[in-house]
């Protein structure tokens, strides 16, 4: 009998010709980049405090929507040691490799060995920048998390008791109703917090609330338009109860029979009435 990972993997193969790029991409909004007109000691700067061997550039007067390559660690510091660091870094860039979001990610991964580049830059319908994606978000999407020196372990959930859990908002749709056995429906939104944004319908704030199935989501925490926290409280049913109550007098009784039989009662008292808890 396979073991559970082993199991997880298999299923992991087999969705991954089906899973779109623009699925496992770094969001826009999450992707570290830099300026043209930033200087090589910045960069090294912003290298070592993430732990990054690539980072794109994009053109200072244009913003991240004009990317003019990606910076390599290995050309910075080769830089640095013959003191060049006032060097701009547009001077440095090697050519960006750029993929639609609708890109199937088998055959991305097909394309990034054969030409041996390890990031991608990731384009919209529109032609905008939606975002990145290496080749170590690939794997991950097989084998799981591959964490390294530089990765700090994010915390998708905390539990706060059986019926309460503080959620990233980032947790994949998927993800949310494998783990609260939900039916959210993942065709329009990858996120959870992209669910929770469309169906309150306007810019979240901290407090606002949505229910979803036997659940009530509240946003916990925001940064600007974007929500990064949510509470997750399900409700448990709750258990009805029989009050039992007297029966009627036997003289009671005994008049209820007889306006019966003249065909004036509708409805005759019952010995048993049902009360929800």
């Amino acid at each position: 009998m396979l073991e559970e990972e082993e199991t997880e993997m298999i299923r992991s193969i087999f969705e991954f010709a089906d899973t779109t790029v623009r699925e496992v991409m770094v969001p826009r909004i999450d992707m570290v980049s830099l300026p043209s007109t930033a200087t090589v000691n910045q960069a090294v700067d912003l290298a070592m405090q993430g732990g990054f061997s690539r980072i794109p550039v994009y053109e200072a007067s244009v913003g991240v929507d004009d990317i003019l390559g990606i910076l390599y660690t290995k050309d910075m510091l080769r830089q640095l040691r013959e003191n060049h660091g006032s060097l701009p870094v547009h001077n440095l860039v090697r050519s960006a490799y750029c993929v639609p979001e609708t890109k199937k990610l088998d055959d991305l991964l097909r394309e990034l060995r054969q030409s041996r580049t390890h990031m991608a830059m990731v384009i919209d319908e529109y032609g905008s920048v939606a975002g990145l994606v290496t080749i170590e978000d690939l794997m991950e999407e097989i084998v799981g998390d591959i964490q390294d020196e530089y990765d700090h372990e994010e915390k998708l959930v905390e539990v706060v008791n059986e019926n309460e859990y503080i959620i990233d908002a980032k947790m994949s749709i998927y993800d949310f109703n494998e783990l609260m056995g939900t039916h959210m429906d993942d065709s329009d939104y990858e996120t959870l917090g992209g669910f929770v944004y469309a169906q309150l319908d306007k810019i979240p704030g901290v407090g606002d609330t949505i229910s979803f199935e036997n659940m009530t989501l509240t946003v916990l925490a925001t940064r600007g338009r974007r929500i990064l926290k949510i509470r997750v409280a399900r409700h448990q049913e709750e258990e009805s109860s029989l009050l039992l109550l007297p029966a009627p007098a036997e003289d009671e009784q005994q008049s209820a029979d007889t306006v019966e039989d003249k065909g004036m009662l509708t409805e005759q008292p019952s010995r048993f009435e049902y009360k929800g808890a």
